[in-house]
């Protein structure tokens, strides 16, 4: 799926608070975790939650899934795409509105929103041939809504480079680790 959303280099040398979404092959939710990062450690983990799908995006998202499914390589992408990915954003949008307001919370406190979007397909690669994965997300829409810089599409760079689409797990992990006091254990 083509970028709706110009990209934005970010140095990081202060401590940031990000509001965090991810939604899974589930369909059942969104959830959103807010934590303090200077993008290398966590410096705190902040409130965490989750807000059911409305049952006509999770129905929306299922056919777009069948079709994702369907999708020869090297053809256009369905055109439900496009109509998903808007109500990905939408449905991430109300699910922050009442979850902030729970937590005393604005948009206006978040420097960043990392999201993962919406897994519609994810195809592992095979012998000489790569991966192929799509998260729909409509950024764009997102950041306008939210009044905030949105990063997004974590997956589709590191399948097209040969792996897994999982480049922020190692990363994450590295962080929590270090968090819990852990990492200096591993370098035995």
């Amino acid at each position: 799926m083509g970028s709706s959303y110009k990209g934005v280099t970010m140095a990081v040398n202060q401590t940031m608070h990000i509001l965090g979404f991810m939604t899974g092959t589930s369909l059942d939710a969104v959830d959103m975790a807010v934590l303090e990062t200077d993008g290398e450690d966590i410096q705190a983990f902040g409130p965490a939650g989750e807000r059911k799908l409305r049952e006509a995006t999770r129905d929306l998202l299922l056919e777009a899934t069948d079709q994702a499914r369907a999708w020869p390589r090297d053809t256009p992408e369905p055109a439900i795409f496009a109509q998903a990915a808007r109500a990905v954003a939408d449905e991430h949008l109300h699910a922050a509105e009442s979850f902030l307001a729970e937590h005393g919370l604005a948009w206006t406190n978040f420097d960043l929103l990392g999201v993962h979007g919406q897994t519609v397909l994810h195809e592992r690669p095979s012998g000489d041939r790569l991966g192929r994965t799509v998260q729909l997300l409509d950024a764009k829409r997102l950041a306008l809504g939210s009044g905030r810089p949105v990063a997004f599409d974590f997956r589709t760079a590191d399948v097209a480079a040969g792996g897994e689409g999982a480049p922020l797990a190692p990363i994450y992990h590295a962080a929590r680790a270090r968090a819990a006091g852990l990492a200096a254990r591993w370098r035995r």
